[in-house]
């Protein structure tokens, strides 16, 4: 299940958007003000050349610090995502439980998983969990993981580096349960198939696109032509935000 990589990210929440752009905006405007007010002496007969080289010399210094403050809040969300992967997937018990009971329903019925199959087995009699809500539990966790993305709380790149095949797999295996769900359930998990359109290649998503319910409410248009026709080369495009 061999994915393209992934860019910085397919979309920017519009928090981030909003910022960025207002960020842009205040260096230009500042910039042609300072530059209008300077252009002309007192008595209006002369550039004044020395107050536009200030302002222009502000105007620079100004870029320089929302680059250097734009990269500060990559590096950090980069970092902040690998603590995140490390603490709650590769270093939890919890989520060991819940994917060992899925992989050990899996070998023991050597087939597809369908909804019955968690619905009415439990991985211990005694116990009171069934594996549906093991199911259940693990599909609430990568919604999760989609959501950071979606806002771009995580960073979108290290997460498909290290948990695209986690991602697609959950999703493959899972189908059955995300179709019964959202079938009465629209908005369920509806970030966590958002993601795997972007991780999955394009037989996966044909194999999977029958099960997944329907159509997230927030896909922009290129993300409708993805779903419309089961996958496609769509991929090489650049996403809509840098």
């Amino acid at each position: 299940m061999s994915g393209p990589r992934a860019r910085q990210g397919p979309y920017r929440s519009r928090a981030a958007r909003k910022f960025d752009l207002f960020l842009i905006i205040l260096g230009l405007a500042s910039a042609a003000a300072g530059i209008t007010v300077c252009y002309y002496t007192a008595d209006a007969s002369q550039p004044n050349w020395s107050s536009i080289s200030s302002v222009l010399a502000a105007f620079i210094a100004y870029i320089a610090f929302a680059i250097n403050a734009r990269m500060n809040k990559l590096n950090a969300r980069k970092q902040h995502t690998i603590t995140f992967i490390s603490q709650t997937r590769f270093n939890s018990q919890t989520y060991g439980l819940h994917s060992a009971a899925i992989l050990d329903l899996r070998r023991a019925l050597s087939r597809r998983l369908n909804y019955d199959d968690l619905k009415d087995r439990k991985p211990k009699p005694e116990g009171s969990d069934t594996f549906l809500d093991h199911a259940y539990w693990l599909l609430n966790y990568w919604d999760f993981v989609a959501v950071g993305c979606y806002e771009t709380d995580l960073d979108f790149e290290t997460v498909h580096l290290n948990l695209r095949g986690a991602v697609v797999r959950v999703v493959l295996e899972l189908r059955c349960v995300i179709a019964e769900v959202r079938r009465t359930e629209p908005r369920a998990w509806q970030h966590l198939v958002w993601l795997f359109l972007y991780f999955a290649d394009e037989s996966d998503i044909r194999l999977a696109m029958p099960d997944l319910g329907p159509k997230p409410d927030f896909l922009s248009p290129q993300e409708t032509f993805i779903w419309e026709t089961n996958g496609g080369d769509w991929r090489r495009s650049s996403p809509r935000w840098f």
